[in-house]
């Protein structure tokens, strides 16, 4: 295989050698014969690599003549690449300023004087034309023969839409055993367990992590912990780097490159305050029981809040073993059901097999032997392949081995059927990341042009190219995507196809036995591979801030150079000496400005500058011509001139001025753009004719368009410069934000639609999201409800908008046919949303698809559409005029509701009845501020799936449904019921047993208190409680409790809300309790992190001897226990903490001058009000000062006596 593959990955570079020699250099004089032997020898190679990866040929001597070729391949690269630099510093001469600027930048550019000196070159390719020479001998001396390439395949096109990603692999066959998982997990937040460990073990492929990540996501998203992270850990068991790796991704501001283990677990204390957690150690693979328990004990000592857990998966029972967890999982193999059904879906998606494939995909689901890996892989190999194909690698493809090598062979399997050598390439340069690290999609593939491994094909670009590579790769599961968010992916590779990549890329610092390392991600590990091979480096990707000033001057072949997290604030000047560099990542650094000499990186195609210190671009960046991607944040300021830079491709941001070489017109010749687009700062175009020349409508590839108007400029021409702004007919995302006139152009209102004609369109029928906001002179807007494939339509301060018109257009039969989400917010004037069918047309269908909708501070809304047909799942409506737009929208009878929030709306007296019956999947009902609000309808106690019910501010609330009992919440996480002083009745069923947070506020009218509280002491996830402003009762705690059982309440419930209730480590508690209580309830002894603690209206004797445990205690508070008889020197003697001490309005309670000794070491004692020590004070005057105290107590006891 490595030397089949070895010749795949060289076949990319020859060929690339080979296009610059006909491309640049046989254009030059006296280069010119020289260069096409060159390529005459480079074409004879090529002949021979294909030969090399048709067919293995065994021994040493191959794999030894491909490293020769690969060494003089990189040589040459870097001779070509030179003299490509040079041309395009002379290119870059005619568009410098003139002198003295230009004499100034000319100085970074000492090629300019050597550009004609053609013969050192010509010595240079004629050396390597001897070396190739060599190499040719040595390929038929090895039995090679010159073979013409194969027909090149046709590469699939796996381009797909956003949105359409899903995670893969795809997860079928374990979605019982993430259930148990997810329950065990959540049942060990209840209880005493400070970390619950649980292992799952599985041979490689088996699926433990996607398993992993399936969990971790369900119980993030029911937010079961406070904090939830993920670590990869891999065969290298550091305690102290993987204790930093956890606070990187808790807190990565905290992160340093020199930490102790003392600050690390300083700053992890901090970070995990008062938070369970869920922390995934994924791939581990430690025996040494002293590092795991060095480990553990470390993390236990950070945090003393019971309920966490963690997740370790491993290949071995002894790895897991040595961590003693609490449960083992060990994985099963998946039915050959499964994995027949992974390898339709990766195949064939959703659809069914086609005729005669089944039989053949059961056959090869058998030879999967169980491994969701293999299944996901192999369907990916077989995706768009024929059936006489899939029949060739059931019978000779997928033959049998025992163990881990089956599962290799299966990826060799998807390697080998890539389509292209450059796709082997890119597959295997995916590499160079550490195992388990996730890596951002855009990223690499900017990696990849940067390396030369993307070649343009016809109309497609690089970006194109690498998109689509990337996109297979992930069909064919070599990557898996692990998160994304709109357009930004990011990705991994399974441990076992990294190790495939490894052995096929040449030259990774991850691959064994490399002479020459050109790829590296610097760690502290490779620290050493770094200084012996800084000469041959290509990407070298820095997750340290170990940088020095000229240490970049050793590294003379570098395209690829990202900074990890450092404080530099100034880019290192050996940096302008990298006249290869194609990608400059300083995102993680705190540079504050770019140098003018970075105008000399005359190849640099990426330039990645979005620190957060970075506020201006320098001029010289214009001479980039060959850059592509320049990110940047929105504030920061562009160079001048920036339409000069035509080969940009991403530039998300920019702001338009009235000066030279800042107008909108240097968008013009930018027409490559890709993506999002913002343009700002649009008050200062003139006209639509100015407007015109940014030439949007050209940008065939921009996506994202976002037009921004300061809203407080007076002076406007708004809407004749917006006419100008057409965008073209790909845009799937427009905004306008600020514009200031009263109609929208002429290319918004009439949009395409079927059976219309041609002539009559309007290009926007791609456009899936559209916002407006802060239009505040626009009297009407578009008329969107055409557009076929709007997804997301949100209005947002359109203050003079009265009257929304959706009517059908012409013989449209649906209007708004794929919307999902609409969002009105903040349009006092808006009267209607009016809904007519048009003259000849009826039936019409509105919103059919919608399934969000939130109407908000629209305050003068009386009217709206009913919803006939839409699937609507969220609704939120928030100070509308009337409470009619609510009942035209439930005039339909609506099912699906999961989420439904409804305030501030006066004239609301009831919702209806069949509000709760018909909605069994509500999970989120929030009600406030509904002063009219007599009752809720029957029903709500049977909705098992309700997790959050907040009623705020309803003055006029009676009851919340029947009173008798309905059935059970079993899935109620927060109550939060406030300021409803006419609720009678609150069913005890809402207060179960998965309730986490408890808040009942002025209810001063409830009646069945009594049943609530008896609730309490069963509420084991009970996190969060506040009982106030209730018939004599209340409780307020989380990490401060606050406990009045005065008037209602036994001790049981005391001991109940403590010992039962799941609060955080309780720092505060303040207890009320009852004159006839002898004795404190017990549950305090247990509460070891309590720092303060008051003490009032018990009729207890003396304190208990056991509050002496409380070794944490800084802060005694005793009031009105009016049978106390004596200080409780023996409690405070033990409590070394103690530095205040309050007691008041305990009459029985002496005090004597022999009691200093023991209560001196106290900070504060107060008493009845006075302050009688301070710390303020020294010794001797602190022992004063409470002789004094107890004297003048004593004559005051004396007197009193005596009356």
């Amino acid at each position: 295989m490595e030397g089949e593959a070895m010749a795949a990955v060289l076949q990319v570079f020859v060929q690339h050698l080979i296009n610059h020699c006909k491309k640049e250099i046989s254009l030059v004089r006296g280069l010119k014969k020289e260069a096409e032997k060159l390529t005459g020898s480079l074409d004879t190679i090529q002949k021979f690599l294909n030969d090399a990866e048709m067919r293995a040929i065994p021994g040493e001597a191959v794999k030894s003549w491909l490293m020769k070729l690969e060494n003089v391949a990189f040589d040459a690269d870097n001779v070509l690449d030179e003299f490509n630099y040079h041309l395009l510093c002379k290119q870059v001469e005619p568009v410098m300023p003139i002198k003295p600027m230009k004499q100034k930048v000319l100085s970074c550019f000492p090629c300019f004087n050597h550009i004609s000196h053609s013969r050192p070159m010509a010595l240079r390719i004629q050396e390597i034309n001897e070396e190739l020479e060599s190499i040719n001998k040595g390929a038929a001396d090895l039995g090679l023969k010159e073979t013409l390439a194969a027909n090149v395949p046709t590469l699939p096109d796996a381009a797909r839409e956003t949105g359409s990603f899903t995670l893969d692999p795809i997860f079928i066959g374990r979605d019982k055993v993430a259930s148990e998982i997810v329950e065990m997990l959540t049942a060990c937040t209840t209880t005493d367990e400070r970390v619950f460990i649980l292992a799952i073990v599985g041979m490689g492929g088996l699926g433990k992590t996607t398993l992993t990540r399936k969990v971790f996501h369900l119980l993030k998203e029911k937010n079961r912990f406070g904090s939830h992270i993920w670590v990869h850990v891999s065969q290298i068991f550091d305690p102290i780097a993987l204790l930093k790796k956890i606070l990187k991704e808790l807190a990565p501001h905290k992160v340093e490159a020199e930490m102790s283990k003392q600050d690390i677990l300083k700053n992890l204390q901090e970070a995990l305050k008062d938070k369970t957690y869920l922390f995934i150690l994924d791939d581990i693979w430690n025996e040494d029981l002293l590092k795991w328990e060095d480990f553990i004990n470390s993390l236990l000592g950070v945090t003393s809040i019971m309920g966490s857990a963690i997740i370790t998966t491993t290949r071995g029972t002894k790895v897991a073993t040595t961590m003693s967890p609490h449960q083992t999982h060990e994985l099963k193999e998946l039915s050959e059901e499964d994995c027949l059904s992974i390898i339709k879906e990766k195949s064939f998606g959703k659809k069914d097999f086609p005729f005669g494939f089944e039989t053949i995909g059961r056959k090869i689901a058998r030879k999967c032997k169980g491994l969701p890996l293999a299944a996901n892989v192999v369907g990916g190999a077989l995706r768009n392949k024929s059936i006489e194909k899939w029949m060739s690698i059931e019978e000779e493809g997928l033959a049998f081995t025992e163990g881990a090598d089956h599962v290799t062979n299966i990826l060799r399997l998807s390697y080998d059927e890539l389509p292209v050598p450059s796709l082997k390439k890119c597959f295997a340069y995916c590499s160079i990341f550490p195992k388990g690290l996730r890596f951002e999609k855009q990223k690499l593939i900017e990696y990849w042009m940067a390396e030369g491994f993307l070649e343009a094909d016809g109309n497609n670009d690089l970006e194109f190219v690498g998109e689509n590579f990337f996109n297979i790769l992930l069909d064919n599961s070599l990557l898996q995507i692990t998160r994304r968010y709109g357009d930004w992916v990011e990705c991994v590779m399974h441990d076992l196809v990294h190790d495939l990549a490894c052995s096929v890329l040449c030259g990774s610092h991850n691959a064994p036995d490399i002479f020459r390392v050109r790829y590296m991600f610097l760690e502290e590990k490779s620290k050493g591979v770094l200084k012996k091979n800084a000469q041959y480096l290509r990407t070298l990707l820095l997750s340290t801030d170990d940088i020095y000033g000229n240490m970049f001057s050793e590294f003379k072949c570098l395209r690829v150079l990202t900074f990890g997290h450092n404080g530099a604030i100034e880019l290192p000047s050996s940096i302008m000496k990298l006249i290869h560099l194609r990608v400059l990542d300083i995102n993680e650094s705190s540079i504050e400005c770019l140098p003018d000499w970075i105008g000399k990186l005359v190849h640099l195609q990426t330039l990645r500058a979005e620190s957060a210190c970075l506020r201006e671009l320098p001029s010289t960046l214009t001479y980039l011509t060959a850059l592509r991607h320049l990110h940047i944040r929105a504030y920061v300021r562009l160079a001048a001139e920036m339409g000069l830079l035509t080969s940009l491709r991403t530039l998300e941001y920019f702001k338009v001025d009235d000066k030279s070489g800042y107008k909108i017109e240097e968008l013009g010749s930018l027409n490559d753009l890709r993506g999002k687009l913002e343009i700002s700062n649009l008050e200062k175009v003139g006209n639509k004719e100015d407007a015109g020349k940014a030439n949007l409508h050209e940008k065939s590839k921009l996506l994202k368009l976002h037009l921004v108007w300061d809203k407080y400029c007076e002076t406007r021409n708004d809407e004749n410069v917006l006419e100008g702004l057409q965008p073209n007919s790909n845009l799937k995302k427009l905004e306008i934000e600020g514009f200031k006139g009263k109609r929208f152009p002429s290319w918004t209102p009439e949009m395409p639609v079927e059976n219309v004609p041609q002539d009559s369109w309007v290009q926007l029928d791609k456009l899936i999201e559209i916002c407006l906001s802060w239009c505040s002179e626009c009297e009407e807007i578009p008329m969107f409800g055409q557009l076929p494939n709007l997804k997301s339509l949100r209005l947002i301060r359109l203050s003079n908008v009265k009257s929304i018109n959706s009517s059908a257009h012409k013989s449209q039969c649906i209007v708004f046919p794929a919307l999902e989400k609409l969002f009105l917010f903040n349009m006092p004037t808006l009267t209607e949303w009016v809904h007519v069918d048009s003259v000849g047309v009826s039936g019409v269908m509105l919103f059919p698809h919608l399934q969000h909708l939130a109407i908000q501070c629209c305050n003068q809304l009386t009217n709206f559409p009913a919803l006939l047909c839409s699937p609507l799942k969220h609704l939120t409506i928030r100070d509308i005029g009337s409470y009619k737009p609510l009942a035209n929208i439930f005039e339909t009878k609506l099912t699906l509701l999961t989420k439904l929030c409804v305030k501030e709306i006066g004239d609301l007296e009831c919702l209806p009845d069949w509000l709760f019956d018909s909605n069994p999947s509500l999970s989120k009902l929030e009600i406030a501020k509904c002063p009219n609000l007599r009752g809720l309808p029957d029903g709500l106690c049977t909705i098992n799936s309700l997790e959050k019910l907040i009623i705020n501010d309803c003055p006029s609330l009676e009851h919340v449904g029947v009173q008798q009992s309905q059935g059970s919440l079993t899935c109620l996480e927060k109550l939060d019921i406030k300021d409803c002083n006419a609720l009678l009745y609150l069913p005890c069923e809402m207060v179960g047993s998965s309730l986490q947070t408890l808040k009942l506020e002025n209810l001063s009218s409830i009646q069945n208190l009594a049943g609530i509280i008896e609730c309490l002491p069963k509420l084991a996830r009970l996190t969060w409680l506040r009982i106030l402003g209730v018939p004599q009762f209340s409780a307020v705690g989380d990490d401060s409790l606050n406990i009045d059982v005065s008037m209602m309440g036994s001790m049981e419930t005391v001991d109940g809300i403590l010992q039962g209730c799941n609060f955080p480590s309780i720092h505060v508690l303040e207890l009320k309790g009852r004159e006839g209580w002898e004795n404190l309830p017990k549950s305090i002894r247990t509460l070891t992190a309590l720092q303060r603690l008051t003490l009032e209206n018990f009729g207890m004797e003396e304190l208990p001897d056991w509050l002496g445990i409380l070794s944490s205690l800084g802060w005694l508070n005793i009031r009105n226990c009016k049978k106390l008889r004596r200080l409780p020197i023996d409690v405070i003697r033990r409590i070394a903490r103690l530095k205040h001490f309050y007691i008041s309005d305990c009459p029985g309670v002496c005090f004597d001058i022999s009691q200093w000794p023991d209560i001196s070491h106290i900070d504060d004692i107060d008493i009845d009000g006075q302050r009688v020590v301070s710390d303020h004070h020294d010794a001797v005057r602190r022992e004063e000062l409470w002789r004094i105290f107890v004297e003048r107590k004593q004559r005051r006891n004396s007197y009193s006596k005596k009356v």
